[in-house]
């Protein structure tokens, strides 16, 4: 989610100095009560899916996605993780 607030915020004011940060956390401690194990998942996959994809249409700057990282989103889409996805 940082990185979409950061691409995001870049597009419209490019000028501005930007940075993004949170308190680092594990994905175990992330848990928020009002979603599951299976919710965060898919919540992640489609944060993903809007980094590479939302460039595209004009809303944020391109990122890099490391094959690493875009090989983990496709496995996890197989898998069903796909109730956030754009359609």
């Amino acid at each position: 989610m940082e990185r979409q607030v950061y691409a995001t915020a870049k597009k419209l004011w490019p000028q501005v100095p930007l940075i993004v940060t949170s308190q680092p956390t594990s994905f175990k401690n992330y848990k928020t009560p009002s979603y599951t194990r299976d919710e965060e998942i898919a919540i992640t996959v489609g944060n993903l899916e809007r980094i590479k994809v939302y460039p595209s249409f004009g809303f944020q700057i391109p990122q890099v996605i490391p094959d690493t990282v875009w090989h983990a989103y496709q496995e996890l889409v197989a898998l069903g993780y796909t109730s956030h996805l754009l359609k």
